[in-house]
């Protein structure tokens, strides 16, 4: 059974990274259709949601360890958000201010306080 399948099947997976130590939680939207890996280098992190039509697949959380590099974390949420099929990802939650451009969505809002504190979170996109 193939990661992607693991997370469509309902579970949250939890991936270690290597020498950072960061934990990362695949978190997929309840209905969206299973895709085949992305290839995580194509992968855009992009400011805002964007205008043109889109699938949100779910959101990826990081939770960093304090000796992670911004590059570590940024590959770790690129690999994640390629595992869920997805063309692109923006950033809604980064309380450590590591992205200077983070999305403020208020319906999303509710769920800032189940997210992690030192955590870094991103909505998985998939164009249409």
């Amino acid at each position: 059974m193939t990661i992607s399948r693991l997370v469509r099947s309902g579970f949250l997976v939890v991936l270690v990274a290597g020498a950072g130590c960061s934990s990362t939680h695949i978190v997929p939207e309840a209905g969206s259709p299973e895709y085949a890996d992305t290839d995580a280098a194509r992968v855009q992190l992009i400011p805002w949601a964007p205008n043109r039509p889109y699938e949100r697949l779910g959101e990826v959380i990081v939770e960093p360890a304090p000796s992670a590099s911004w590059q570590e974390v940024d590959l770790e949420l690129r690999n994640a958000a390629a595992d869920l099929g997805g063309h692109a990802m923006y950033v809604v939650w980064d309380p450590s201010k590591r992205y200077s451009v983070v999305q403020v969505d208020p319906v999303e809002s509710d769920r800032r306080s189940h997210y992690p504190p030192n955590g870094i979170v991103a909505v998985v996109i998939r164009f249409k």
